[in-house]
């Protein structure tokens, strides 16, 4: 039985989040989250239907059994469990795909965003006329190598695939019905979820402040690979103007240590001028390396998470 299914009557909004190793911090999100639904209900001067989409991206503690007992006792949650973990873009994806609601709220479920920013969020939507809205923030709190490390990495990513993204994102997004359809009709849904997003259409930014709970679920080789993947994926237009004008350069050198061969020249400044086109050349070649590897990264990674069983529904 499907989700639309179960539910019948699509709800007014849908709260999605993903975890992974969250079995300490999972309780709380999710009186948070309901806790925001009732504020926002408080607002709209009307009750909303809702529900809430946890994927839990292959946990290896007991976060999957807190959830089977929440689920046990509630008609607002419902969850998924991967096979293993694809990642936390890739496990967002797939509750966004799974959820129904006119409206889609995405955020950690960390803590680190807030389920409260909820109620902003949706001013904000209402007010801007948009499909969209997305947090951003200003942190001063947590280390200065992961805050500044996480600054360097989408400056790079813009820089390389030419796009403009903040520097500065949340994960927490409000959108649109429409909005979400147009990012899931996206050739590509895997790797990062902002430019997936961005792709979509514009969307509206809110200042918000953004916690530090401490270590993260992730591991700084998880993130790092990560990181090499999506730079490989998103720099094709890099590779090529390296190796179409390497190997311009070089080919141009070798006519030209052909001249002043031809015209008796210092042998010496014909070798040097062929040795500098032969490096332009192994230059252009190592490009077209790094421009076909690129191609085979993007395929491996194109992968769409296995859901184990069926999934876990609330009790009519």
């Amino acid at each position: 039985m499907s989700a639309q299914e179960f539910i019948g009557t699509p709800p007014d909004l849908s709260i999605v989040t993903s975890t992974y190793n969250s079995e300490s911090t999972i309780g709380e999100f999710l009186h948070r989250a309901r806790g925001a639904v009732v504020t926002l209900e408080s607002w709209l001067k009307r009750p909303i239907r809702y529900e809430i989409v946890i994927v839990d991206d292959g946990s290896t503690d007991n976060c999957v059994e807190v959830l089977k007992a929440e689920v046990e006792h509630s008609k607002d949650l419902r969850f998924l469990v991967l096979a293993q973990n694809y990642g936390q873009h890739l496990a967002m994806l797939q509750g966004m795909q799974d959820s129904t609601g006119d409206f889609v709220f995405v955020l950690d479920s960390d803590l680190e965003d807030d389920p409260a920013w909820l109620l902003h969020f949706w001013k904000k939507l209402i007010t801007s006329g948009g499909r969209s809205v997305h947090g951003e923030y200003l942190r001063k709190d947590g280390p200065y190598l992961r805050r500044k490390g996480g600054e360097l990495f989408w400056r790079l990513f813009n820089k390389i695939g030419k796009f403009d993204l903040p520097i500065n994102q949340t994960m927490a997004r409000l959108m649109t019905r429409d909005f979400l359809d147009s990012t899931l009709a996206n050739r590509r849904l895997s790797g990062l979820l902002a430019p997936i997003l961005a792709a979509a259409g514009p969307s509206e930014p809110l200042l918000v402040e953004k916690s530090f709970k401490g270590n993260s679920a992730y591991s700084i080789r998880q993130k790092f690979s990560l990181a090499v993947r999506q730079m490989l994926i998103s720099s094709s237009e890099v590779w090529w103007r390296i190796a179409s004008s390497s190997l311009s350069v070089g080919v141009l050198g070798i006519f030209i240590a052909l001249v002043v061969l031809a015209i008796g020249a210092n042998v010496t400044i014909y070798i040097s001028i062929l040795l500098v086109s032969g490096l332009f050349i192994c230059t252009a070649t190592m490009a077209a390396v790094g421009f076909m590897l690129r191609g085979v990264v993007e395929n491996a990674t194109d992968i769409r998470p296995v859901i184990v069983g069926q999934r876990y529904l609330p009790r009519g």
